[in-house]
């Protein structure tokens, strides 16, 4: 009868980098495939690239953004840039103070 082996899954993105001694059978590249850098030789793979739909300038104490979360500290120019939720890009990221 044959018997199963258990197959070892060790490494995620830094593993990965460190080299084939910290692979085992399997790796799990996780953030890595995304552009994430757990050490100094990763390289982005992705960026960022939308486009700018309107340009405004407004006065100090002006705010801004879902909620109003930014405040402007002194008279600004400020762009709208075309991306959202459709393009995976989460509200979470932004400014919270």
């Amino acid at each position: 009868a044959a018997s199963a082996r258990t197959l070892l899954s060790l490494a995620a993105t830094g593993g990965t980098l460190l080299g084939a001694a910290y692979h085992f059978d399997m790796v799990r590249v996780g953030i890595g495939m995304y552009g994430g850098s757990p050490h100094e030789g990763a390289a982005n793979v992705v960026q960022l690239d939308a486009p700018i739909v309107q340009v405004r300038s407004i006065d100090k104490g002006t705010c801004v953004g879902y909620g109003f979360t930014w405040q402007a500290q002194r008279p600004s120019r400020i762009a709208t840039v075309s991306v959202g939720y459709a393009d995976g890009v989460h509200r979470a990221i932004g400014s919270s103070s």
